[in-house]
């Protein structure tokens, strides 16, 4: 059994017939849907460029915060710095006022020391003790002068 033209004609006005009625109605389908999908993505597209303006943004303010961040940190350092060597000061000033006050407590305690002596008659020096008041103590005055010159101490006047 051979085709003919005319069976061949037929068969393929059935075929596109069938195509149109079952292919063509299921790619307009597929059509709109792809449609409804390339605005979903244009959609996407214009979000997804909000979202890299915002983190542009964002990108932005970090470096801002990054700078403000490190000036911060040099400015404490200094501070630090700074605090440190005032310490260090204040404890020298303080190490040389507490050997000071030392001294003073010393020279303190000798003059009590020689004053006590003064007044028991411990100091064996008679004519010390028939010299007036004022010279006496101008005498101890010179004397304590000249000791605290041997030992390298300045008194206040």
């Amino acid at each position: 059994m051979a085709l003919d033209t005319d069976d061949i004609v037929a068969i393929r006005g059935v075929f596109n017939e069938a195509f149109e009625v079952l292919v063509l109605p299921r790619f307009d389908e597929i059509d709109g849907r792809l449609d409804k999908m390339d605005g979903r993505l244009d959609s996407m597209d214009g979000r997804l460029d909000s979202m890299d303006n915002r983190l542009d943004s964002m990108d932005g303010r970090l470096d801002d915060i990054d700078g403000r961040l490190y000036r911060q940190e040099r400015t404490t350092q200094e501070l630090q710095t700074e605090v440190r060597a005032g310490f260090a000061a204040v404890n020298k000033r303080l190490d040389d006022l507490s050997g000071k006050a030392e001294a003073l407590g010393s020279d303190i305690k000798e003059l009590y020391e020689i004053t006590v002596q003064l007044e028991h008659g411990t100091v064996t020096d008679r004519k010390f003790a028939k010299l007036s008041l004022e010279k006496r103590l101008l005498t101890l005055n010179a004397e304590l002068l000249a000791v605290a010159k041997q030992a390298g101490i300045t008194l206040p006047r």
